[in-house]
C-alpha cells in the first residue's frame, strides 16, 4: 500500500499547473507520502521530501508543521549515518523559527523537541571527536538540552548526563570523565513527579537515536540473508527466498517437495520492508 501510495502522491503532484499548486499538494500530502516512503526504508527521499515540506512550513509561519517535518527529516538522516546533514537540517530550522511569534503549546512541544534534538546531536559529535568542542559549544549544547527537557524524559534525562561529563578533545578519540555516581530517578523526576512515567524513557529504543544497522532487523532481506547464512539456520530460521532474484532456486524446492508429496507445507509472500522508523 505504501508503494502504491507514493505513487498516487508523485501522479498529484506531476498533474500540478503551477509551482503554488504543487506546493499546495506538498502542504496537504507531503508528510503522509514521506511516512509512507520512511516505512518502504527509502531514507534519503523521505528525508528529502521531510525537508521541503519543513522549509514550505516554516516560510509559512506554521511552526509546528515545520518543526515535525524538520525532526523527521533529520531522523531519515540519522538513519544513513549521516549526522552532519541532520545537524545542517536541525540548525536551519532552529534559526528560522522566531520564537516569540509560537502561540501555542503544542508548537512549543515542538520547539522543544527541537532543540532537544539538536542538542543531542551536537554532543554525539563532541563525544565522536568530530566538533571542535570549545567551551561556547559545550554551553550550546547543555541549553539546547535543557530547552528539550522541559516536555521530555529523554532530553531530561541526556541534559543531566551532559552537564556533567566533561568532554576533553584528545587523539585518537574523546575522553569522557564522569564527576559522580548518577541516580536516573533524581536525575529524570521532580519531587511532584510520578516515577511510573519512568517507562517514557523507553522511547529511546524508536527515537531518532536507535542504532542505524537496525535497518537489519526491520529489512527483511537483510535479517534472512544475515540469519540463514550461518550453518545451522535451517534449525531456528524459516526456509525463504528472494523472489524474482531466486525464484528458479525456489521452483526447484517447491518441485522437490512436491515429488516427495510434502507440498502440505505453506509459504508466506512478504514485502522486504515496511516496518521504516
Amino acid at each position: 500500500r505504501d508503494k502504491q501510495a507514493v505513487v498516487a502522491f508523485d501522479q498529484a503532484q506531476t498533474s500540478c499547473g503551477s509551482k503554488k499548486e504543487e506546493e499546495m499538494v506538498i502542504l496537504n500530502v507531503g508528510l503522509t507520502r514521506g511516512r509512507a516512503l520512511q516505512r518502504l526504508m527509502r531514507y534519503r527521499e523521505a528525508m528529502d521530501q521531510f525537508r521541503y515540506l519543513g522549509q514550505l512550513n516554516i516560510q509559512l509561519k506554521q511552526y509546528k508543521d515545520g518543526i515535525e517535518a524538520s525532526i523527521a527529516s533529520a531522523t531519515c538522516a540519522l538513519r544513513c549515518e549521516d549526522i552532519l546533514q541532520a545537524i545542517s537540517i536541525l540548525q536551519k530550522t532552529f534559526d528560522a523559527v522566531q520564537v516569540e511569534l509560537i502561540e501555542n503549546e503544542i508548537a512549543m512541544r515542538a520547539y522543544s523537541d527541537l532543540c532537544g534534538m539538536l542538542g543531542t546531536v551536537l554532543w554525539m559529535t563532541s563525544l565522536n571527536g568530530t566538533a571542535i568542542g570549545a567551551k561556547d559549544d559545550r554551553r550550546k549544547i547543555i541549553k539546547l538540552l535543557k530547552s528539550g527537557s522541559k516536555y521530555s524524559y529523554l532530553y531530561r534525562w541526556l541534559e543531566f548526563l551532559a552537564s556533567r561529563n566533561h568532554i576533553t578533545p584528545s587523539l585518537p578519540g574523546s575522553k569522557v570523565e564522569s564527576t559522580g555516581g548518577i541516580n536516573i530517578v533524581d536525575a529524570v523526576f521532580c519531587d511532584d513527579e510520578n516515577y511510573s512515567n519512568f517507562s517514557d524513557l523507553s522511547s529511546i529504543n524508536v527515537s531518532a537515536f536507535d542504532e542505524p544497522q537496525s535497518i537489519m532487523l526491520d529489512n527483511k532481506l537483510m535479517l534472512h540473508h544475515l540469519l540463514s547464512s550461518r550453518n545451522n539456520a535451517l534449525s531456528f530460521w524459516p526456509l525463504g527466498f528472494n523472489l524474482p532474484l531466486e525464484a528458479d532456486k525456489f521452483s526447484e524446492v517447491t518441485h522437490k517437495l512436491d515429488k516427495r508429496r510434502k507440498m502440505n507445507r505453506h509459504w508466506i509472500l512478504k514485502d522486504p520492508v515496511g516496518y521504516g522508523s
